[in-house]
């Protein structure tokens, strides 16, 4: 219930944001004025670029514990880490947001609740635009002469967003439950016999070659193509059907309707979109129809298609902007940083003792290892993020001044860096000497990096605050 209502206060907020209506109170208009800047500023910074790939991210993260079955060491780390995990497995189950699993019943009225249900909701989104098209149509005196078709293509083209929202949002989540109805896991009923028994992976209570199971099945190939190869399919076949309109720049209604799909890329990528939902889906459902027994082929599967779009985008650079292409190629790094620890930490559970003679390390000190590393890169991924965020809200007078001082922005950024960095070593020297003695380590350890600093750059290292007046006068805006 605080989920829907989460949801709901956050969509009632983006209408009011992108309303006209003004509040009389004075403070409320203030703040309303402000999130509407800062929503204008979130809209140059090229955000929804950035949202799709820390969604992308978080949806084949949260599919790890599942799909890979990783059993994380018993450390504070691994304790940590494991339930991050937890909450990224249960929150990416967003069909229980409106409706819980337990009130489905049984497995494949769960399956078809998943599948059907947002089908549902956007045909009766359609069906409401029809609804309402037809009644504008009659009160302007229009209706007659108007075919139904003229209302229902105009009804598709304005719910067509709604489709591309919701389906790169649900496509992981609804995929893997689909292809969970074909997982079965195995049993020894008899050993004298040796007789075993299959139940499904899903839901042990259903067991497998019964023609409830049959029926599962049934339906989980009859909803295929509905999620898993008609979501792709779709992506193709609007994009390819628009391709000279995107490439020549030309903006027509389809066009504008469908620019979820191509609007953060280079008009020479436009198909990106296709590619990346295909990787998605092989990491998150596809891996699945390998075995269970060979779990680390399912990691090197994923690691190898990581591998694979990380070189794709290092080479092809399919963003308009190139914060975008960094930040798409730091999450692919950061994947296959992932997979690579999941791998190792497989092989290391069959053997111990060859973990250790072969890296210095038990299991669980090489993961506590990764996932320092993991951390620490995806710290500094959300800190140049920010950064990022921040020049590109300052670039216009960051380039008029580093153009009237004849140098490069980058050049003037840097400097702004080391003056602020400069004035929290100077305060840090301030503080330390009203502890310590005057010559002291704090003293020490934030003077040299800057001595040296401008002795290379021919400057006095007794001055070392007095960096570019351009840099000062930037910084002290």
């Amino acid at each position: 219930a605080a989920a829907v209502i989460a949801l709901g206060l956050l969509c009632a907020a983006i209408a009011l944001l992108r309303s006209s209506w003004e509040p009389r109170h004075k403070a409320a208009r203030r703040v309303l004025r402000a999130g509407r800047s800062l929503a204008a500023l979130l809209k140059r910074a090229g955000t929804g670029a950035k949202l799709k790939i820390f969604v992308a991210l978080y949806q084949c993260l949260a599919a790890i514990p599942s799909v890979y079955a990783l059993s994380v060491p018993e450390t504070l780390v691994g304790g940590f880490i494991d339930s991050v995990m937890s909450a990224l497995t249960a929150a990416a189950r967003v069909m229980d947001l409106a409706v819980p699993s337990a009130c489905y019943g049984s497995k494949l009225d769960q399956l078809i609740g998943a599948a059907v249900a947002p089908w549902g909701v956007i045909g009766l989104a359609a069906v409401a635009w029809t609804i309402r098209n037809a009644a504008v149509a009659h009160a302007k005196g229009q209706l007659r002469g108007t075919g139904a078709s003229v209302f229902l293509v105009s009804a598709l083209r304005r719910v067509l967003p709604l489709v591309l929202y919701a389906t790169f949002l649900l496509l992981p989540a609804v995929s893997a439950l689909i292809f969970s109805s074909f997982l079965c896991d195995a049993f020894v009923y008899d050993d004298a016999t040796g007789e075993t028994r299959s139940f499904l992976q899903a839901d042990y209570s259903l067991e497998c070659s019964t023609p409830a199971h049959q029926r599962l099945k049934n339906w989980a190939f009859g909803l295929s193509p509905l999620w898993p190869v008609g979501v792709p399919v779709l992506y193709l076949v609007l994009l390819l059907a628009h391709q000279r309109a995107i490439r020549a720049g030309r903006t027509t209604k389809w066009v504008a309707s469908t620019r979820f799909l191509w609007a953060d890329y280079r008009p020479e990528a436009s198909l990106w979109e296709v590619l990346e939902v295909l990787r998605k889906l092989t990491l998150t459902c596809f891996v699945l129809l390998i075995d269970e027994r060979l779990e680390e082929a399912r990691t090197l599967v994923a690691l190898l298609v990581s591998i694979l779009f990380l070189s794709l985008q290092m080479a092809t650079q399919p963003f308009h902007r190139s914060e975008d292409n960094w930040l798409a190629t730091m999450a692919y790094l950061a994947l296959v940083v992932v997979y690579l620890t999941v791998l190792l930490l497989k092989m290391c559970e069959q053997d111990a003792v060859v973990c250790e003679d072969s890296f210095g390390l038990s299991p669980a000190e090489l993961f506590s290892t990764f996932a320092f590393f993991g951390m620490g890169l995806l710290l500094l991924h959300l800190l140049l993020a920010a950064l990022q965020l921040y020049l590109h809200d300052h670039s216009p007078r960051i380039i008029r001044l580093a153009r009237a001082h004849s140098i490069s922005p980058q050049t003037l950024v840097w400097r702004v860096l080391a003056r602020k960095a400069a004035s929290l070593c100077a305060f840090a020297r301030r503080a330390g000497a009203a502890v310590l003695p005057r010559r002291n380590l704090v003293q020490l350890a934030t003077r040299w990096p800057f001595a040296l600093w401008h002795r290379r750059r021919g400057m006095p290292p007794e001055t070392p605050t007095n960096l570019h007046p351009l840099a000062a006068g930037l910084a002290g805006r």
